[in-house]
């Protein structure tokens, strides 16, 4: 935050790269309302909407805060210019965190009906939500998906995240 003060005092308005770093840090330490601060001078400055890394940055911020985060998250989200892949990973895996596989599915139908093709990291966050909601058919639908329609090698962090699906469904039959 003194970084951002001094950009301030010293040059009128901070540059992309110190509001991504702030904002950041206000989500590391759950610095919520320093948090909501610098999203409103983003938005009183015009920032916002401008610059995909903000856009992306308020997201995950926003994911990361829980209870009503989300639904700040999908505001920033709905609000800025047509999202790359980097913003929808941050709402997917936002929604899959806060215990929203199902949301987090039906935003990931969306990206893919909007043209945006899907990674790895798209997949990890997916199928951890859909294994810690116990959505065990739905991880195998994923992993489909993934190989067949997306060509996406697996990699241990989806191998990880199929198997804690089905051990968790063995145990509960």
């Amino acid at each position: 935050m003194e970084v951002l003060r001094s950009q301030l005092r010293d040059l009128g308005r901070p540059d992309a790269q110190t509001l991504v770093a702030v904002l950041k840090a206000c989500g590391s330490v759950g610095a919520l309302k320093d948090g909501k601060a610098i999203h409103g001078e983003l938005c009183r400055s015009g920032w916002e909407a401008s610059t995909p890394a903000l856009v992306t940055c308020l997201v995950s911020f926003y994911a990361g805060c829980g209870g009503s985060g989300m639904a700040d998250a999908q505001l920033v989200f709905d609000s800025g210019t047509r999202p790359g892949l980097i913003t929808w990973n941050a709402l997917i895996a936002g929604y899959g965190c806060q215990g929203e596989a199902v949301r987090g599915l039906e935003m990931f139908w969306l990206m893919v009906e909007q043209g945006v093709v899907p990674d790895g990291a798209t997949f990890v966050s997916l199928l951890a939500a859909c294994n810690h909601a116990g959505l065990v058919d739905e991880c195998d639908r994923l992993w489909s998906v993934m190989v067949f329609r997306f060509g996406i090698r697996p990699s241990m962090n989806h191998y990880q995240c199929v198997t804690n699906a089905l051990n968790r469904a063995s145990k509960a039959t």
